[in-house]
């Protein structure tokens, strides 16, 4: 009787030795697949960081371009203001000269007529 308890005792720790065994390894599966998941995340973010970093190096230097380009723009449309307000000034001397001019004349003219009269 005691034999028959003893084997039955060792018969259910072998079962349940057996279980244990086998939720051990079904865990260690799964932490195994836990730990690829991770390192598939971590890979993923790299790589997912690389790509933001470029598309920010992208747009910097786009930016940059632009900003050149249109410095350029603003410089080129300041040198075309800076020409036609000296061709203005220009013309304005010239004509200011030749109402000088035309005035003189007025006066020389109405010196003679004064004088003839």
């Amino acid at each position: 009787m005691v034999n028959d308890i003893n084997v039955r005792v060792d018969k259910g720790l072998l079962e349940k030795q057996s279980h244990i065994e086998r939720l051990d390894g079904l865990l260690a599966e799964e932490v195994r697949g836990v730990v690829k998941e991770i390192n598939d995340l971590k890979a993923g973010q790299v790589k997912l960081r690389q790509a933001l970093d470029n598309e920010i190096e992208h747009a910097n230097k786009t930016h940059k371009n632009d900003i050149g380009r249109l410095r350029g723009e603003c410089m080129d449309g300041f040198r075309t203001l800076q020409e036609s307000i000296d061709t203005m000034h220009s013309i304005l001397d010239s004509k200011i000269h030749l109402i000088e001019e035309q005035i003189h004349n007025e006066i020389k003219h109405a010196i003679k007529t004064i004088v003839v009269t």
